[in-house]
Formats: structure tokens, C-alpha cells, sequence
């Protein structure tokens, strides 16, 4: 085993009961995992010893995983930080649950070439851009709880990104609205565009003015699966997202859709048809029910794409406790929320939402009653009696829509 440590890909493991120094001692140079990660987020006093010990050796080192950290820990560490690691493929750094700031000194001198996979869990590193335009094989990007003292405006990140063409997964989630971009993209999208020829997965937090202008100037025509969060706002700013979509060539034409509503915040998700998982999934955070649907409604019909190709949809609420709920969201917001779904054939509809939405088109009468959702067949709702003032609703709006075109459809 000692005569091919690297035929074997050998490495020394450091945790937190591992004496860092007397380990070095003992076994061959082989490459060093550092791994101080655990869900309590402490480093005890006799792990800063042993994690020092480890930094020194930066020429060994090829994974960093350091939980725990705080701003003066950081401080005590930089001097062994600032590199080169020509070894280091991984580094993942969190905080305590406060804001860490990393020295500007630390990841210097040309830092880690081999560089693969990048965690920052509420780390404010305003140094950031030098470091990333020295890893070029970088495939994962985490950027989680960006603090407001390590804001990257979506112009810089542009140019950072312009560097990775390896990247796979990009995560950048900001830990508050503020600070915005200045202003979003004014007139026609930029003629030329980053490309991120590796994307497959892209995970974003944070206000929509800094998403149109990041999605505006690049283009990721492998992804797969896009997730939005966006903050409570009132009015969003994404231009650019509907078309940005439209260039990966496979979030386009979306076959399934979930609403789903929770006390804190609403999401959709829109499925791609096929065996492979693909899903744009756009959540945002609010906790009244009209502003949750009022939202969706404005997102939904200009912004996300086209709709026209959605056959099922499926409406869940998670709040199983509100059993008012929705009471005050107004039965136009639910039609103007259904309109752009013109081919919608199947609609799921869980227990607790049911009543809202049976309310909502129970009102359509004449034409108007095959205005909405107009290819419908079959409604399934969750837990409904055959007595209920729900399903009465909802038998009323079948009816309507029955002595409008002169079909056996949809059916209950």
C-alpha cells in the first residue's frame, strides 16, 4: 500500500479528533483531506491547532471543509490561507451562523489552479473575483447567504462566470434584498453573451432585477433545471427570463405544472416532458394568500414560458392547519391565474385549495365558462364529498361549461 500511494489514490483524513502534527509525523506526504463540517457549527479550541497544522501544509492539501468559522478565527487563519494550493480541489467554508469576513490577504499567490468545487455558506469574501478568475477547472460554484458586505454586482459576476467553462453547478443565494442593482438592462439585451457550455443546474435567491440582468448576458444551453427564489416585492423585473430560457433549448415547452402554497411563500413548478428530470421551479416569499396568487399571476403569463404546452396542473397547498384558507384572494386572481394555461386537460386540485377554486369557477357562466382553461376533460380534487358545497361548485361550473359547447366534457 505504502509502495503506490498514488496508484491507489491514498489520502490522510483530518477531523476533529485527529492530531494534525504527530499524523504528518507518522505517515507517508500523502495528499491531506481537511474535514471540520459538522450541523452544530462550532470548532472547539483544540481543532484551531489542528487546522493550522494542516494549512501549513498547503502543498499536500487537497480538500478544505471548515464549518464553524467566525470573523477572528478567519483573521488567525489567513496568514496559512494565502497559498499557493496546487493540490486543492474542493473548499467548502461556513460561518457560525453570524457573517465570517475573510481577510483580504487570504487565497493569494496564485491560489488553487486545480480548483473543482467552491462553497462560500454565509462567508463575505469581497476578494472573490481575483480568486475565481484563478480557477479555470472550477465545476461547482456555491455562493449561499451572500451578506451585504460581500455584495458582487450581476456585472462583475458576469465576468467571473465568463471564466468557468467547466462550471455545472451555479448557487447564488443572497442572504437579504438589499443591496439592488442600481437599474435593470435598459433596451434591447447585450449582442454578445457569456456562455456556460457546462451548465446543467442553476440556483439562484434573491430580487429580480439582479437575475434579468445576470440572465441577460449569458446564455447556458445545456441546462437542465432551473430554481428561483425570489424575496417579497412588489413588482418584478425579469424581462429577460423568458427569453434567457428560450436559449437553453431544453426548458421550453413544459408538459406538467405544480402550483404549491405554503404560509411563507408560493411556488410553480413547470415539467419537461421525457425521462431525464427537467424542471424550472420559480418560488416566491410571502405569506398572504391574494399576494400569493396576485404573484403568480404577474410572473406567470410575460415572464416564465409559454404555458401553452402544459396538459396537467396540479394545485397543493402545505398548510394543512389554515383550513380558511384562501378566503381572501379573490375569485378574478384564480381565472387571470388560469388563463394562459389554454390546454390544460387534467387539473389535480388538493384538498384544503379545492374550495377557492370551486368558488372561483362556479361564477363562470355562458362563455366565459369555456374561456377558462378551454381544453379542459377531467377534474380530480382530493377528499371531496359528493354533497359538499365544493363539489356543488364545482358541478355547477361542469354544467355551465357543458351547455356552452355541447360536450361530455370535462368530467368530475
Amino acid at each position: 500500500m505504502f509502495a503506490s500511494p498514488h496508484y491507489l489514490d491514498l489520502r490522510l483524513l483530518c477531523t476533529h479528533t485527529t492530531p494534525v502534527r504527530e499524523t504528518l509525523d507518522v505517515w507517508p506526504e500523502l495528499p491531506i483531506i481537511v474535514n471540520i463540517w459538522n450541523d452544530s457549527r462550532l470548532i472547539y479550541p483544540e481543532d484551531e491547532g489542528n487546522i493550522i497544522a494542516a494549512l501549513e501544509d498547503h502543498n499536500r492539501l487537497c480538500q478544505i471543509s471548515l464549518s464553524g468559522l467566525s470573523t477572528p478565527l478567519l483573521g488567525r487563519l489567513a496568514p496559512m490561507m494565502q497559498g499557493p494550493f496546487p493540490k486543492l480541489t474542493s473548499l467548502h467554508l461556513g460561518s457560525d451562523g453570524d457573517i465570517a469576513e475573510v481577510p483580504s490577504d487570504a487565497f493569494s499567490n496564485g491560489f488553487a489552479p486545480r480548483l473543482q468545487r467552491l462553497w462560500l455558506i454565509d462567508i463575505s469574501f469581497q476578494k472573490l473575483p481575483d480568486l475565481l478568475s484563478s480557477t479555470p477547472d472550477l465545476t461547482e460554484l456555491y455562493l449561499v447567504g451572500i451578506p451585504s458586505s460581500g455584495y458582487i454586482s450581476p456585472e462583475v459576476m458576469t465576468k467571473c462566470l465568463s471564466k468557468l467553462a467547466r462550471l455545472n453547478c451555479l448557487r447564488l443565494e443572497f442572504h437579504s434584498p438589499n443591496p439592488r442593482p442600481v437599474r435593470g438592462i435598459q433596451g434591447p439585451p447585450p449582442l454578445t453573451r457569456t456562455t456556460l457550455p457546462a451548465l446543467t443546474v442553476f440556483i439562484f435567491r434573491g430580487v429580480s432585477e439582479y437575475l434579468d440582468v445576470l440572465v441577460a448576458q449569458i446564455d447556458a444551453p445545456r441546462l437542465e433545471n432551473l430554481y428561483i427564489t425570489f424575496f417579497n416585492q412588489l413588482i418584478f423585473t425579469i424581462p429577460h427570463l423568458q427569453q434567457f430560457v428560450g436559449r437553453t433549448g431544453n426548458l421550453q415547452s413544459p408538459n406538467r405544472a405544480a402550483v404549491l402554497i405554503d404560509s411563507a411563500f408560493v411556488e410553480i413548478i413547470l415539467y419537461q416532458p421525457g425521462t431525464t428530470p427537467r424542471s424550472l421551479t420559480l418560488r416566491i416569499s410571502c405569506g398572504k394568500s391574494d399576494w400569493q396568487i396576485s404573484s403568480l399571476v404577474q410572473v406567470c403569463g410575460p415572464f416564465l414560458p409559454s404555458l401553452s404546452s402544459v396538459e396537467e396542473l396540479e394545485i397543493r397547498h402545505f398548510h394543512y392547519y389554515r383550513a380558511d384558507w384562501p378566503a381572501d384572494v379573490d375569485d378574478d386572481q384564480w381565472l387571470e391565474f388560469f388563463h394562459p394555461f389554454t390546454v390544460v386537460q387534467i387539473l389535480y386540485v388538493r384538498r384544503t385549495v379545492g374550495p377557492a377554486v370551486a368558488l372561483a369557477l362556479r361564477n363562470l357562466t355562458g362563455e366565459r365558462a369555456t374561456e377558462v382553461l378551454p381544453a379542459l376533460r377531467d377534474i380530480f380534487v382530493e377528499g371531496r364529498q359528493p354533497y359538499s358545497p365544493m363539489c356543488a361548485a364545482m358541478e355547477s361550473f361542469l354544467t355551465a361549461r357543458r351547455l356552452s359547447d355541447h360536450s361530455d366534457y370535462p368530467a368530475l
